[in-house]
Order: C-alpha cells, then structure tokens, then sequence
C-alpha cells in the first residue's frame, strides 16, 4: 500500500549537498531538520553525507556520490509484517478452501480477487504437497517488486491471521546506497545502531567586520601584520586539524609557519581544550596587481578538521590584500611678474605632494597640451613629465604682466592627472599666481652728439645744409606703449 507523501522521517546531521527528488521531479536541497517523504530520491554529491531518522526511530545513513529511493521498504508508514502477516492469512483462507473442492491453487493465487491481496505485492506460490515440514498446507514464496528494491519473503503460512508472522525482508538497492537493515527475526539479538554525530564545526571570526568581505585584511606593500581566531569543535572529538596541509595541534609550543601567496601565516597557538586557534598574518610588502578589481588579490588557507569517526569539515581562511590607490594633492607655486628664468617644480613630490600607494604612480594627463610636450599657456610656457617634473616659463615682456603693479595678480590653473599601476587615478590642480610689481615711469636719455661745441644736444653750421646724427633711447619697466616726438607716433618707426 503506498502513501502519496507521505512523511517517513526527519534530516538528523548533514554534511555537504544533499537533494531529494519527488515524484513529480522537484529537487530541493536538504538542510537537518527537514522532512523526508515516501518515494522521493535522495541523492547526494561527492563527499556529502546525511543521516536521517525513520518515524520508527530507525537509522539510515548514506555516503558521497550514494541514491536512495525512499519507499515502502525503507520507511513504511505501515508495519510492513502487518502486511505479511494480512496478505499470507488471506492467501490461506483461499488455498485452502481451493483444496477443499479440489480446484488448482494457480488459479488462485493468480485472481487478485481471491484472498484481497494488498495492492503493492504480488504473490508468487509453489506448493509443497504432502510435505509435513512445510506446515499444514504447504510454503509459499512470496515475492514482491517495486521501482527500484526487491523484497523476498520465504515464512510459513500462518494458522490463523492472528499468528505473528515476522517479517525478514532484506532491501536490495540497484543503486550504490546504504540501505536500512532487516527487522530482526524474534529470538536473535538486536544490532544496536550508532547514533550519528554532527560533522566538526569551524568558526573563523571576521576580524575586519565591514572593511572587506573576507575574514582578515592587511594593504599591500605595507609589510603589516594582522591577527585572528578560528574555533573548532566535533561531537566526536577532533583527531586531527590542519591548515594548508600542515598540522597545528602542536603550535602552542612550536608555532606553525605557512608561506602563503602573498604574506606569511603564522599559526601561534591551539588550545584543545577550547578548540581554539591563534593566528598572525604579515603581508610581504610587495606591491600586487589588482587590475581584475579592488577585492581581486586574497591569500586563502585550507582548514580541515576531522573527528574520531573520520568524518571530516573544512573551510577558508581568507586574507584580503587591501588595494592601495594615489590620491594627488593641489599644488601652488608664486612667481614674480620680473622672474627672468624659467621656474621649476614637480607635482607629486613637490608642496603639494601626492599620497602615493604601493604601486608606481606617474602624472599620465594635463589640461591644455600633452605629457612631455611644451605647450603655450595666457602668460607663458608650460611643460609637465610623467615623472611630476614641470618648467613654467613668463613671456618676456609680456604687457598684461608688465602692467601689474604692487598688489595685482594673474593666475593660470592646470589641471593633471595620476594614475598607478592598477589603472586607479586621482586628479589634483597646479595654480602658478603672477605677483605684480608697481613699475618706475618712462625714462628718455637724449646723446649729446656735439659734446661740448654747444649745450645743446646736436648743432650744425647755419647755411651749411650739413646732416647730423644723434641717438635717444627711450624705456619703461611696465613696458612701452607708444612714442612720440613734436606729437608725431614714431613707436612704429
């Protein structure tokens, strides 16, 4: 008789993927304290392994890469000897009254009808004639089929349907599982069943918290060390605790050294009574690449408990290398309106110095021209390197910078660009401010080309008609506009 489904028993311990399949084909993945129902499939993945509990108290276990079909011959919601102890009692009643009018028992026992057989067996006889060691009619063998296990039942018939008849079934799996043992044949003594324990459990804290999403952190090139716990328990009893392969249940007294991929782990002590484990975590101060993102650069370490029993639970331990990113800094530089020699500075080292990370930094844009190529600015010429070194130049004799007096300024802002070897990048401005200098007035010097012939400045001999010559040299440090003599422009001339 079969129960659609039916509840049969309850996820007692749990280790690794474990699925049941319906009869309709829905897949869940079992957790402990989930329900098992009649025919569903249990199936579970390489190294898993689950223990469930029968409504009867019974016990089945099954390992990695294990299927069972959970029907009526694993946990039945039925006393599957009821059944027996039915069907044979009917079977009897039947045969006998057969014999008693000397009809054959084939017929009989090949009529579901006859008997009332119960629906999920179907009963195969061999009859045994005359042979009193057989009991009063005869021994029947009786077989019954389902999907996927096969039950064999080889009892003698009963006297009357109240004679206890026990039933001997051995499931037999077509699948490589573990299959619940047979009820015991009265008089024989019980095997007692282990009670499963639960997998070893590993607690490693989150000693960053929000910072990362692994369990510690450390940033690159810093050389720094970080530290934390693991907790480890097993019902059973841990036998044996590994990290990357090398055991610490000694490193109280000799910690453990594990050379990991980007820093080195040292285990400094396990306490087992407590299951706890100390660990240090010191970075190699090498700057890493973290071009496949920020979170990308994780030096992981294995842990693996086992208990008592062998069953085994492993985790990572995960340290982040924190991504290091430059930051640029503004920088200021002021120059007289007079600065007769190119200034020089450099952005990244200079003033205004940029926070670098791990990773080699250069200056890779600049507004107004091209990294490495000098390029005009409003009051001069500017050059700026990879490297952050750069040359601003005044135009000589620049007006609108002349024209400045005390007090009065120009400023030309650029804006550059820092990048690392990750890809991150940070932009920051350079200002270069043009002080202004109050300037003397216009100065005239006339030559005096005849000397001392005359106090004037030049002569010549009255009717001569002679030509002569002489110089006048004009200046302005604010620079000059325009000239003139007898209110002639001449500036052009």
């Amino acid at each position: 008789m079969r129960y659609n489904m039916a509840q049969v028993g309850k996820v007692q311990a749990i280790n690794g993927i474990v699925t049941a399949r319906s009869e309709n084909g829905q897949i869940r993945e079992l957790q402990v304290g989930d329900f098992i129902y009649e025919n569903e499939i249990i199936t579970t993945s390489a190294n898993a392994s689950i223990s469930i509990i029968g409504e009867d108290g019974s016990i089945i276990s099954l390992a990695g890469n294990d299927q069972l079909l959970v029907d009526e011959s694993v946990f039945g919601d039925i006393d599957p000897r009821d059944a027996v102890i039915q069907e044979v009692a009917e079977l009897q009643e039947a045969i006998v009254e057969a014999l008693a009018q000397n009809q054959n028992i084939d017929d009989i026992t090949d009529d579901p009808a006859a008997g009332g057989l119960i629906d999920s067996y179907d009963f195969q006889t061999t009859y045994h004639a005359g042979d009193d060691s057989k009991g009063q009619v005869g021994a029947y063998l009786l077989d019954s089929n389902n999907e996927t296990t096969t039950h064999e039942y080889n009892q003698y018939i009963a006297d009357s349907p109240d004679e206890e008849i026990p039933a001997v079934a051995t499931p037999v799996s077509t699948s490589p599982v573990s299959a619940p043992q047979a009820p015991a044949i009265p008089g024989t003594p019980a095997t007692p069943t282990p009670t499963p324990t639960q997998p070893p459990v590993i607690i490693i804290t989150d000693e960053d918290e929000d910072i990362t999403s692994a369990d510690n952190s450390v940033a690159e090139g810093s050389g720094a060390t970080t530290s934390g716990s693991i907790v480890i328990s097993a019902e059973a009893g841990v036998a044996a605790v590994t990290i990357a392969g090398q055991d610490i249940s000694n490193a109280t007294a000799s910690p453990v050294v594990i050379i990991g991929d980007e820093g080195t782990l040292t285990i400094t002590g396990y306490n087992p009574a407590t299951g706890e484990i100390t660990y240090e975590y010191t970075e190699d101060g090498e700057a890493e690449d973290h071009s496949a993102g920020d979170d990308s650069v994780i030096d992981q370490f294995t842990i693996m408990v086992t208990d008592s029993t062998g069953a085994s639970s492993s985790d990572v331990l995960d340290i982040q290398i924190i991504d290091t990113a430059p930051v640029a800094n503004p920088d200021f530089v002021t120059i007289s309106e007079d600065l007769a020699t190119p200034f020089n500075g450099n952005v990244i080292t200079g003033t205004g110095a940029d926070t670098l990370g791990a990773d080699v930094t250069t200056v890779t844009g600049i507004t107004g021209g091209n990294i490495g190529e000098e390029f005009s600015t409003d009051y001069g010429t500017l050059i700026i390197n990879e490297d952050g070194s750069y040359i601003y130049e005044l135009t000589p004799g620049n007006p609108i910078v002349q024209s400045l007096n005390d007090g009065e300024t120009l400023t030309e802002e650029f804006t550059y660009t820092i990048t690392d070897a990750d890809g991150d990048t940070s932009e920051a401005t350079l200002t270069i401010t043009i002080d202004g200098l109050t300037d003397g007035a216009p100065t005239i010097s006339i030559d005096d080309a005849d000397a001392d012939v005359t106090p004037a400045d030049n002569s010549v001999v009255e009717g001569s008609g002679d030509t002569v010559n002489g110089a006048i040299t004009v200046g302005a440090e604010a620079g000059i506009s325009t000239v003139t003599i007898g209110g002639t422009d001449i500036t052009d001339a």
